[in-house]
């Protein structure tokens, strides 16, 4: 597998070929919107699975969790951004260029609630989910212990595990294992890996190796190779 990665601090550009990883569940903080280049792409949502195929365009919104596989001699590009950054030109201009489109049809494509098939997965307004979420993304280099948050909302840990599925497609310990990897991503690679696995909260670095192949594809150090790497477009 190729992968070249662009990372800014309110957008990320990716580019992936010749993928043969399964992304198991998984999540993503930012707008999402992608473009199938060559080959198919199969992203599943609980019981749902949509087919993008050459040329096909998909957005999946902050928070939705889903899982992605591909087919054939596959290419595909990403372009993430802060949702609170949807209506900055400069931005979206980058993104538009990065995805060989029109500007004004990227705009029309975000704004049209039509296009973003995932949006009634969406768990904003639920505040449990939102307090679970808000802790962890402040505490998950930390040993958490589910049964004291869930004590401390009112509730026994098995309520909290079982909602915190239902609603968002995915366990707490997967959550909380990709936001420990989604902050390592943040890394510039020249830290030493175990270093950053137990800054990260990981047990130790052939954790942090395992668990960021499963969810990532590529190992740790391939990762923040692909991210000195210049993506042509």
């Amino acid at each position: 597998m190729v992968y070249q990665a662009v990372e800014k601090p309110k957008y990320e550009l990716l580019k992936i070929e010749n993928s043969s990883h399964n992304f198991p569940i998984h999540f993503h903080k930012r707008l999402c919107i992608g473009k199938v280049i060559s080959g198919e792409k199969y992203i599943g949502i609980n019981d749902l699975e949509y087919k993008v195929s050459k040329g096909g365009i998909y957005i999946i919104p902050p928070n939705v969790a889903h899982s992605c596989s591909t087919s054939g001699d596959n290419e595909y590009l990403i372009f993430s951004l802060d949702f609170g950054e949807i209506n900055n030109l400069k931005i979206l201009s980058k993104g538009a260029e990065y995805l060989q489109m029109d500007l004004n049809e990227l705009i029309e494509l975000i704004n049209d609630p039509r296009n973003t098939i995932f949006e009634k997965n969406s768990i904003s307004g639920n505040t449990i989910i939102n307090y679970l979420q808000h802790y962890f993304e402040g505490n998950y280099d930390r040993n958490i212990k589910i049964s004291g948050l869930a004590n401390k909302l009112g509730y026994n840990k098995y309520y909290i595990s079982h909602l915190f599925k239902e609603k968002t497609g995915m366990s707490l310990h997967q959550y909380i294992i990709q936001l420990k990897i989604k902050q390592a991503k943040r890394e510039n690679g020249n830290t030493n890996l175990l270093d950053i696995a137990l800054e990260n909260g990981f047990f130790d670095q052939s954790h942090f190796i395992r668990l960021f192949k499963r969810y990532e594809g590529i190992t740790p150090k391939e990762y923040y190779k692909s991210k000195t790497e210049r993506i042509v477009y």
